[in-house]
């Protein structure tokens, strides 16, 4: 790649994110769309995770992927710090993925 596609494709995303910002900051005078706003980085946030969970996830795998993920909603949901709920998604997967066969 070029420096000049280099700098235009830099120029781009700055562009874009200016626009993303100046249209964002007009729609959040209308109180319906402030809500959504509020809710959008959640949305996203969970089809991200979902998406990364049950993709291209077949038999004992996609069983240790959703007993990790569960166990970790589980104790986010209890309130428990960010580390440890890692700790404990990341600890079950990987207990299963011993145990299990395959």
């Amino acid at each position: 790649m070029t420096w000049a596609a280099l700098i235009v494709l830099a120029l781009l995303a700055y562009g874009l994110k200016a626009v993303g910002f100046v249209a964002l900051a007009n729609l959040a005078r209308n109180y319906r769309a402030a809500a959504i706003q509020r809710l959008l980085p959640a949305a996203m946030f969970t089809g991200l995770v979902i998406t990364q969970s049950l993709g291209e996830a077949g038999g004992n795998l996609l069983l240790t992927r959703l007993a990790g993920l569960c166990a970790g909603a589980l104790a986010a949901w209890k309130r428990t710090p960010l580390i440890v709920v890692i700790v404990i998604a990341a600890g079950t997967t990987a207990l299963l993925r011993l145990l299990l066969p395959g």
